[in-house]
């Protein structure tokens, strides 16, 4: 149940005046999110100066700054394991109602409230991929967007599903997960729409309008400069001429997915060492020990292969569809 009803949601591109754009980033994981979300923020003034404005929630803690994560909050199904609904104490469904009407309060105002020639708002959250992944949901969310904004666009990058699964599995690992990975690529199913990217596009056409979706591949052969982040901006430059010349551009961390001899030793430290919140002598070892090992790149004499042909296969009709309706293109778009 949505917070307030459709009908009672305020117009503010009207109250506004003149077109006020938003331009969604929706992830989807593990496609450089962070490092876009990182530049933007760095360069946030000199963004204003070309019109773009980005939200920031009031109140959140300095990690999720970067991240609109609020609105995946806000309309994801309720899930009460969700790390970012136990950092603000939303345990329940009661919670989390207020925290949305929060949300909106704050957004609302921040529109309300921006100079005249801001056109273009940016919102940018991967858990939009990972939370808010069924029809009615995302649906919720375009009843409330749209009446905000007089265009909308969605922009969405997409990672071939095999890299997917194993750099999830890394992160899952990452987390204390003690399965092999045989076992967590069960989970890696054309049923899911995480890694069903044809049904999960699905979702925002139909809420947003299939003409309003950006779909890039996440491979530098296909990113503008071969980078998500200037990818990202010479999307944005449609909008307004953009000059990057003075734009900062953190460099960006190497992937620390381990290979196989740190990756057995994780899930080692995961059995010798597993997550328990309730245990403050593992909270204070285990870190120091996972920083240990991301600290010894050296051991990994030996990488894997990243795809896994089973994988591939398994969503070659899918991939190809999506090519068809999001790319122009007849044949898989992630080549092998």
């Amino acid at each position: 149940m949505l917070i307030r009803e459709i009908g009672d949601i305020v117009n503010l591109s009207s109250r506004i005046g003149g077109v006020m754009r938003l331009v969604l980033h929706i992830g989807t994981e593990k496609t450089g999110s962070t490092a876009l979300q990182t530049c933007l923020r760095a360069n946030r003034e000199l963004l204003e100066g070309h019109g773009f404005a980005q939200f920031v929630m009031p109140g959140e803690i300095e990690r999720h700054q970067l991240n609109n994560r609020q609105f995946a909050a806000a309309f994801a199904p309720f899930r009460i394991r969700d790390d970012y609904l136990q950092d603000y104490d939303l345990s329940s469904e009661e919670k989390l109602a207020d925290y949305r009407a929060k949300v909106f309060q704050a957004f609302e105002a921040f529109l309300a409230d921006l100079p005249a020639h801001i056109h273009t708002v940016l919102l940018s959250s991967e858990h939009l991929h990972s939370r808010v992944n069924d029809a009615r949901h995302v649906a919720k969310l375009g009843a409330y967007l749209k009446p905000l904004f007089d265009d909308i666009v969605i922009i969405a990058y997409l990672r071939e599903q095999s890299s997917l699964c194993r750099s999830y599995y890394f992160t899952a690992v990452r987390g204390g997960d003690p399965s092999s990975f045989e076992h967590f690529k069960t989970g890696c199913m054309t049923y899911s729409p995480y890694y069903n990217y044809e049904m999960f596009l699905g979702f925002w056409a139909r809420a947003f309008d299939q003409s309003k979706l950006i779909v890039r591949l996440y491979n530098k052969s296909d990113l503008c400069g071969g980078d998500i982040r200037t990818d990202f901006l010479s999307l944005l430059s449609e909008y307004a001429e953009i000059d990057t010349s003075h734009f900062t551009f953190a460099k960006q961390s190497q992937n620390s997915s381990f290979g196989p001899v740190r990756m057995a030793m994780l899930k080692m430290l995961n059995k010798i060492c597993p997550v328990d919140p309730d245990d403050r002598a593992k909270n204070y070892v285990r870190p120091r020990l996972l920083s240990y090992l991301e600290r010894l790149p050296v051991l990994d004499v030996i990488s894997e292969n990243g795809n896994d042909d089973e994988i591939y296969e398994r969503f070659e009709s899918s991939n190809c569809q999506l090519a068809q309706v999001y790319l122009g293109r007849d044949e898989n778009p992630f080549k092998r």
